[in-house]
């Protein structure tokens, strides 16, 4: 988990770290990650308060990774 100041809130297990304007997740696969990129800061910082911090059951992503440890 990140330590940065914006990132320790984040609850989605498999948030990983945030840039200036994106988030970055575990991957599909061992060994990769996966970038989402926003056009503002503002649009990252949304997307991480209500989907990263909070409901991250309902962020696709999350959605898509699960699936990945359900076999």
């Amino acid at each position: 988990m990140s330590t940065k100041y914006g990132d320790v809130n984040a609850r989605c297990p498999y948030f990983r770290t945030s840039g200036k304007k994106d988030i970055v997740c575990e991957g599909i696969t061992d060994g990769c990650t996966m970038v989402l990129k926003f056009k503002t800061e503002n649009d990252r910082d949304k997307h991480r308060e209500i989907f990263c911090n909070a409901k991250y059951g309902y962020c696709e992503m999350c959605r898509m990774l699960n699936g990945k440890y359900i076999d």
